[in-house]
């Protein structure tokens, strides 16, 4: 029993080595070998890598350029001329604290744009990252009912939906007695854009969206990771309607009420994060 118990300590002690954002196994260098041995410094290793990428996927192009170019220096001056485990300690808690500054400058930064040139005329704003592709519509329903291009059953079978998808089969219930949209935007800003499904509830024009994303088998699942389906409550959209605009080649979702902008948006392979509202 003793023996089992040392082995599982010694299991643990060796995960939790390799919660660094690199291969232990690879680790080469001093520092990176003095990092591996203490499962602390690994773990904040991994919190700065995340943290990183991050600031990243907010940043524009010159801010990418100059992010990379401050993390080599960071790298090179300060974590690499630690000697002891006590001094990468503090130079990676002190690194996170910057990122975690210039993580709030970048989502502030498209804020301030659209905030201060839109506040009561969120109208005005140009969707360019969405296309209208056209409505579903009930093989009941004609022209004029339904906008052009009119997108039926069978269309939704040939792009690569399964008819039996309980989601599918929401969207097409809808359309008995409404008409939902589809467009295509790239939600999650990896270069290919997704089919969003949207459709106006209630009185009080509330939005529900669903977002499906194409797999590489060719077929079309909805997005729930990281809260991709949240937009699909219409409580949390009601009233309201969402713009896609681009800024800076970054595709943002905003919310839209009566009011003016109510909150500001961005998705990437994670999932959707609120980065201001009103």
């Amino acid at each position: 029993m003793k023996n089992r118990f040392s082995f599982v300590i010694c299991f643990l002690f060796l995960a939790q080595a390799q919660a660094a954002s690199f291969d232990c196994d690879k680790a080469t260098s001093r520092v990176e070998k003095l990092i591996c041995s203490s499962p602390k410094i690994s773990a904040l290793d991994e919190d700065l890598n995340n943290s990183y990428k991050t600031v990243l996927s907010l940043s524009t192009h010159h801010g990418i350029i100059l992010l990379r170019l401050d993390q080599k220096t960071w790298l090179k001056t300060n974590r690499d001329g630690c000697r002891d485990a006590l001094c990468l300690e503090n130079a990676y808690t002190s690194r996170i604290k910057e990122l975690g500054k210039l993580n709030s400058a970048a989502g502030s930064e498209p804020c301030a744009y659209f905030i201060n040139n839109f506040r009561g005329k969120p109208s005005s704003i140009k969707s360019d990252g969405e296309k209208f592709i056209g409505e579903i519509c009930s093989d009941k329903y004609e022209p004029p009912v339904c906008s052009k291009p009119i997108i039926r059953k069978k269309d939704l079978a040939k792009l690569g939906f399964r008819l039996d998808d309980p989601d599918v089969v929401e969207i097409l219930d809808a359309a008995d007695t409404s008409t939902p949209g589809v467009s295509e935007v790239d939600i999650d800003n990896d270069g290919v854009p997704e089919l969003r499904f949207y459709t106006s509830q209630g009185t009080l024009g509330c939005i529900e969206n669903r977002y499906f994303k194409k797999t590489p088998t060719g077929s079309y699942v909805m997005m729930r990771h990281g809260e991709y389906d949240s937009f699909d409550r219409p409580e949390m959209i009601c009233p309201g309607d969402f713009l896609y605009p681009k800024y800076n080649g970054i595709v943002y979702i905003i919310n839209a009420d009566p009011g003016g902008i109510s909150s500001i948006w961005r998705g990437n392979s994670k999932g959707i994060t609120e980065i201001c509202s009103k």
